[in-house]
């Protein structure tokens, strides 16, 4: 499983109007961790490869979750339970991989099921390179993020009566 987590907490200021807080957090931090969310998971799905099934990018999934204790806080979630994400994402190690799903990438993406053999032998050799997309989109959208969410967090914090 691979996921990445946004998480965004507001508890100093939260505790001075707890009940305040909760429904000004509802209203203006809820829907910036979606929004950010589901701009993660776009970019995360953007950059995930299609092969020959383009099983690993429907495998992407995104959730957003109200966390409620003393203070509430949000999480966002951008993940895949797919069970081939990791080796997607990071590469894999020289290893006998399977003739069959060669078989099929290779007919759909290189045209000729026979070259399997090949890419099968070439990874026995060399391993994969991984993707990155998990990271990469990351890295990528990080900076709108975070605007994202500090903008929220100031109009927050200006509605509670914060300065």
């Amino acid at each position: 499983m691979m996921n990445l987590r946004l998480r965004w907490n507001i508890a100093k200021l939260a505790l001075l109007q707890p009940g305040k807080a909760d429904a000004l957090a509802q209203q203006e931090l809820l829907p910036a961790i979606e929004s950010a969310t589901l701009l993660l998971h776009r970019a995360v799905t953007d950059k995930t490869p299609v092969g020959a099934t383009a099983v690993a990018r429907g495998s992407i999934q995104s959730s957003v979750e109200t966390v409620r204790g003393r203070v509430t806080s949000f999480r966002g979630t951008v993940m895949s339970a797919a069970p081939h994400i990791l080796p997607l994402e990071h590469g894999s190690r020289p290893h006998w991989a399977p003739i069959a799903p060669l078989r099929r990438w290779a007919r759909v993406v290189l045209g000729d099921e026979r070259l399997a053999y090949a890419v099968q032998w070439a990874i026995a050799r060399r391993g994969t390179q991984g993707a990155h997309m998990f990271r990469d989109a990351h890295a990528e959208q990080k900076g709108k993020i975070e605007r994202i969410l500090a903008t929220a967090v100031e109009r927050w914090r200006l509605k509670l009566g914060g300065k």
